[in-house]
């Protein structure tokens, strides 16, 4: 995709590609954001939170945003909870930042394992829309997503320009092409090979991603269909930018895209294409 990341730039390491439907040996949905020497984590599947530690120590890890309440995404919720009840608690663990809907349905699986509860981290729920600072200089960015209630696609931006948006399970929509506008790495689901809604596939990813003007895209969220041939060479077919298929334990930098003139987020009428049905 690029030249190996610097020390000092943002990485981004996939640690699980996959779905509920184990294929292939790729984790179900997480993916690491590491910058200074610290981690943030975008979903937390089934494995997640002890795949993270071959990257980063677990303290260090200081946010986990979950996109929306299955199973795939955010059971590994408890494993951490289960973490910060086993060791001396010397400061909070990870923030845990989703919505109020991801957020009840955790709680509700929390309430039914014993010696867990959600007092064990700091919880901040979020709406759409919202932007607050996390690191020193770097900014968050909800936004709405089609899925299910209470799914959020977040963006993450850097002091030096370059950002990464993560997309969380969603099919075609314009508030993640607004959300993801002119981002550096757009992590984006496309699970199936053929129109699937709520989940994108190949083509209404192309879409999504030429009309957002990202600089790169990362496809991930790979059901079976998506592993066969055929769904490669639509990707091939359908992308006019710059693409590339997540595999466990990739990183890749997120470097900032040469300097542009700035102008207003994309509107249907700038663009010949229509949206996926």
């Amino acid at each position: 995709m690029s030249p190996p990341a610097r020390p000092d730039e943002p990485r981004l390491v996939v640690l699980g590609s996959g779905t509920g439907v184990p294929v292939g040996g790729r984790r179900p949905a997480s993916h690491l954001v590491l910058y200074a020497g610290r981690g943030l984590l975008l979903d937390l599947g089934p494995g997640a939170w002890h795949a993270a530690s071959r990257y980063v120590r677990f303290h260090r890890i200081d946010y986990v945003l979950l996109s929306h309440p299955h199973l795939d995404h955010c059971l590994d919720a408890l494993t951490l909870l289960f973490t910060m009840s086993l060791v001396p608690r010397r400061r909070p663990g990870p923030t845990v930042m989703a919505s109020r809907e991801t957020l009840r349905q955790v709680e509700q699986w929390v309430r039914a394992t014993p010696g867990l509860s959600m007092d064990l981290v700091p919880t901040r729920p979020l709406d759409a829309g919202e932007r607050l600072p996390l690191w020193d200089g770097v900014v968050l960015t909800t936004g709405a997503v089609a899925h299910v209630p209470g799914s959020l696609a977040y963006r993450v931006d850097f002091p030096d320009g370059a950002s990464l948006t993560y997309s969380g399970d969603t099919t075609w929509c314009l508030t993640l092409v607004q959300l993801a506008y002119r981002t550096t790495v757009l992590l984006l689901e496309c699970a199936h090979r053929h129109p699937s809604p709520p989940h994108l596939w190949p083509e209404s990813a192309a879409v999504l991603a030429r009309w957002a003007e990202a600089e790169q895209t990362v496809l991930t969220h790979f059901y079976p269909d998506a592993l066969a041939r055929t769904f490669r060479q639509a990707c091939q077919r359908s992308f006019s930018t710059p693409f590339c298929l997540a595999r466990d334990g990739a990183t890749y930098p997120i470097r900032r895209r040469p300097s542009v003139v700035e102008s207003a987020p994309p509107t249907p009428a700038r663009h010949s294409d229509p949206p996926p049905p």
